[in-house]
């Protein structure tokens, strides 16, 4: 059909779909008031004098005879977004609902679309559906923000997914206010934390590792445990300790091979914080004595040492006594002598 024997719209409900060849006259009944509607087409640059694809089309209000002829030689897809027709189903019902119902835009080319505003540009709609084909970039040059009532999802499912800040600044993660849960499902986890950090969980932390796990810290580490403290360990266990290791403990129990029940046990950790606090000052304390104990132990070695001297001295004296009293046991050869 020529552009020029157009004689309304086409409304693919009233028409026979099934046989397209239907004369004109079957047709007419099924066209609608021509007024509703303009548009502003300019074709392909083809060579082809039989081809009339599309180049540029502008239609506004309802149906205009080009879409008509777009939907009788299936050539929809070139007009449409590929979205439209697969929410309605059928090319007959994305031809029919092409403006919603009443007036509709039509925008559709086969080059470019550039839309440029010195002031503010603003889009109102339903629903919105935007589909790229290629590459998207969003420049913003000041503040972006996207707000949802609704669920609110970025995947990607051939590449890497980035989420950076500029130099210095935050990125904050909140579930709910406090509320939500956040989860991570990954097959591994690296974090790089150039400064301190804190953590605050006012609930259980559970910790699954099915791996090998290593812990280096490379600094003090404190540990304090309001509750009860259990260790199980099925494998080889090897603690070394490069300095000195202080443990305080109100019941310590070392089971090897052997079951220990152990009950009525209570600590009060207000009453162990006030002896601990007792225990420095001791040990302050026992430190001084130690030191005095010291000074004791050297001025005994000393002495030891002067008493080793005089004992030589006897030493050598008995000698001597032995040497006379065994002259005189010689004199008395069977006589008994009290000395």
């Amino acid at each position: 059909m020529a552009l020029a024997d157009w004689n309304g719209f086409y409304d693919p409900d009233a028409a026979n779909l099934d046989n397209t060849a239907a004369s004109a006259a079957s047709n007419a009944a099924a066209r609608m008031d021509s007024s509703r509607s303009c548009y502003f087409y300019v074709p392909s640059a083809s060579t082809d004098e039989d081809e009339h694809r599309l180049g540029a089309v502008l239609r506004l209000g309802e149906y205009a005879d080009i879409e008509e002829q777009a939907f009788q030689t299936d050539d929809l897809a070139e007009w449409y977004p590929q979205q439209h027709i697969t929410d309605e189903g059928s090319n007959a019902d994305a031809y029919k609902n092409a403006s919603g119902g009443g007036d509709g835009i039509l925008l559709a080319c086969d080059g470019r679309i550039l839309v440029k505003s010195e002031e503010k540009m603003y889009v109102e709609t339903a629903d919105f559906r935007q589909q790229v084909n290629g590459d998207y970039t969003l420049n913003v040059d000041g503040a972006a923000s996207v707000t949802s009532s609704g669920k609110l999802e970025m995947t990607s499912s051939a590449e890497v997914v980035s989420i950076s800040s500029g130099t210095g600044k935050d990125i904050s993660l909140s579930a709910g206010d406090g509320t939500g849960v956040i989860q991570t499902n990954a097959k591994e986890e690296t974090k790089t934390i150039a400064g301190d950090t804190y953590e605050y969980n006012s609930g259980n932390t559970k910790s699954f590792t099915e791996g090998n796990s290593i812990d280096m810290t490379f600094g003090g580490s404190l540990a304090i445990f309001g509750g009860g403290d259990l260790s199980i360990g099925i494998g080889a266990t090897t603690e070394i300790n490069a300095t000195i290791a202080v443990g305080v403990a109100a019941v310590t129990v070392d089971v090897v091979g052997v079951a220990v029940e152990v009950t009525g046990s209570e600590v009060d950790l207000k009453e162990m914080a006030v002896k601990l606090k007792t225990l420095v000052v001791s040990n302050e304390t026992m430190a001084a004595k130690i030191k005095q104990m010291v000074a004791d132990i050297a001025q005994l070695k000393a002495e030891s040492t002067t008493v080793s001297a005089a004992q030589t001295t006897v030493a050598a004296q008995s000698e001597t006594v032995k040497a006379k009293s065994g002259g005189v046991t010689a004199d008395t050869t069977g006589l008994v002598v009290n000395i």
